[in-house]
């Protein structure tokens, strides 16, 4: 796959990311942490081999030392997941929502969504800046 194929199914996967439930986003955080610490031997050979190529390549001395890839930052990588399943899912929050919806009109019906993660209906009115 290509950089732009790998860019598609990326924004794809964060879309259905965004609507999955906080738990299974948690268990996603936590396999990447749990994978990144099972696998920080082939991760730093594999980095020594590219900061090599780099060097040959003459790559400024800061940017070599900003992608190099230790124990040390992978743990902080690590540990940085384990924090961010502490925090409460952002999604949903107001201001972070993924779809909002301004109704207009008269004798609309409107009631709680029962799919799929069923949703209760809530009415906030909404200053429409047009009116």
């Amino acid at each position: 796959m290509d950089i732009t194929g790998t860019a598609s199914a990326a924004k794809t996967a964060s879309i259905q990311l965004a609507a999955a439930k906080s738990d299974i986003k948690n268990k996603a955080l936590a396999a990447i942490a749990d994978d990144l610490k099972d696998r920080t031997e082939d991760i730093i050979a594999a980095n020594e081999k590219d900061l090599a190529a780099a060097e040959k390549q003459n790559l400024a001395s800061p940017l070599l030392k900003r992608l190099k890839f230790d124990a040390e930052k992978i743990k902080g990588l690590c540990q940085g997941l384990q924090s961010l399943i502490k925090l409460p899912d952002p999604v949903g929050l107001e201001g972070l929502l993924i779809y909002k919806w301004h109704l207009a009109g008269k004798g609309h019906l409107v009631a709680d969504y029962t799919g799929p993660n069923p949703k209760k209906f809530t009415h906030k009115p909404i200053i429409d800046p047009a009116n």
